[in-house]
C-alpha cells in the first residue's frame, strides 16, 4: 500500500486501510495527539473551533484521505464545542450575579438558528 506506514493491507479483504491507533508508528500518534491538544486550546480560546486545521493536519501528517479527515475533524469539533459548553455554562457573569451564558438570548437565537 502507498504511504505504508499509515496504510496498511487488511489480510482477509486484500485493500488498503488506515491502521489502528498506535498500531505501527506510536510516536506518530501520540506526537499528533498533543499537536491536536494544542491546536483545540489556541482556536477554541480565540473562538474558531479549529476545524481548517484539524483537515490538514490529519491528511498530511496521519496520511487519512479527505473524507476520513473530514470526518475525524468534525468529532473533534464535537468535542471541543462540547467542552467549551460545560465550562462556560459553569462561570458567572463578570460584574453581575448571574450566569456568563444569556439563556434568554438562546431561546430565540436557536430555533431560528435550526430553522436556517
Amino acid at each position: 500500500c502507498e504511504r505504508y506506514p499509515l496504510r496498511v493491507c487488511d489480510g482477509t479483504t486484500q485493500k488498503c486501510r488506515h491502521k489502528f491507533v498506535f498500531e505501527a508508528v506510536p510516536g506518530v500518534d501520540v506526537g499528533v495527539a498533543f499537536l491536536f491538544l494544542f491546536i483545540s486550546g489556541m482556536a477554541l480560546s480565540a473562538g474558531i473551533g479549529g476545524g481548517g486545521l484539524y483537515v490538514p493536519l490529519l491528511m498530511l501528517v496521519l496520511g487519512f484521505s479527505v473524507r476520513e479527515a473530514t470526518a475525524l475533524s468534525q468529532a473533534c469539533l464535537a468535542g471541543g464545542a462540547t467542552t467549551n459548553l460545560l465550562y462556560t455554562m459553569r462561570q458567572q457573569h463578570p460584574s453581575q450575579p448571574k450566569p456568563a451564558i444569556d439563556y434568554d438570548l438562546v431561546l430565540v437565537m436557536g430555533p431560528n438558528l435550526l430553522i436556517g
